[in-house]
């Protein structure tokens, strides 16, 4: 090779010759290299593009379903030998059992789970409690959740105990 670099340069020939391929040659392989990798990350990209897509449709799925969990009081949950109750009725009801002296929150919950085999996280029934309070079905004195008080033949509420 080192003769045909010298031969090169004694007749002033603007190109060399490698072993048997020429520049051109070698340049080709080099693009049909830089080409098949090229082709191999496009559908690399493309496979994630894919699994991208199919991660975002089930995280939009997860939001509906949270935001209609978050939005509804209506997800109900079969009582042993008894008809569905939703958190709210079954709150109702486990107040019920212990009138007049009501229940703390974290109380009731265990009460849902023991009495009426409702098994909820605390961050599920904490709005259930706000929405039946403003309802006026339930009050809180202190930590204290109850029933609230059966109307009066006035048509009033009767007061609270104090």
């Amino acid at each position: 090779m080192r003769d045909n670099i010298e031969l090169a340069e004694q007749r002033g020939t603007p190109y060399m010759v490698v072993e048997d391929q020429s520049l051109r040659e070698i340049l080709e392989l080099h693009r049909a290299n830089a080409l098949a990798q090229v082709e191999a990350l496009r559908a690399s990209i493309r496979t994630a593009e894919e699994r991208l897509a199919s991660l975002e449709a089930e995280v939009r799925a997860i939001d509906a379903a949270l935001l209609a969990i978050r939005n509804s009081d209506t997800h109900a949950v079969r009582v042993e030998g008894g008809p569905r109750l939703t958190i709210k009725q079954g709150v109702l009801k486990v107040l019920e059992r212990v009138a007049p002296e009501g229940l703390s929150a974290s109380a009731i919950l265990e009460r849902l789970g023991t009495d009426l085999g409702m098994h909820y996280s605390r961050t599920s029934l904490s709005p259930q409690l706000s929405r039946l309070k403003n309802e006026g079905n339930i009050g809180l004195r202190g930590n204290t959740w109850f029933l609230s008080q059966p109307e009066n033949g006035s048509g009033a509420k009767a007061p609270e105990p104090s």
